[in-house]
C-alpha cells in the first residue's frame, strides 16, 4: 500500500482554491474513481492562506 500526501502552495499561481474546488466538482473526482488501486483520494485546502493539498492511499493491503 502506498499513501503520497501533495501540498501546494498557490500564492503564485493562476489557480485559486475556488476554481480547484470547481474543478473536482465538474471532472477529477470522476477521473479519479476509475483509477484501478485507488483505495481514498481527499484534498483538503485552507483558503485564507492559499494552500491546496491532497492525500491519496493505493495499492493493495
Amino acid at each position: 500500500m502506498y499513501v503520497s500526501i501533495v501540498l501546494w502552495n498557490l500564492k503564485n499561481s493562476d489557480a485559486t482554491v475556488e476554481s480547484l474546488r470547481e474543478y473536482l466538482r465538474d471532472y477529477a473526482v470522476d477521473a479519479f474513481s476509475t483509477l484501478k488501486g485507488m483505495r481514498m483520494k481527499t484534498w483538503f485546502a485552507d483558503s485564507e492562506r492559499g494552500y491546496w493539498g491532497g492525500r491519496c492511499t493505493s495499492g493493495t493491503a
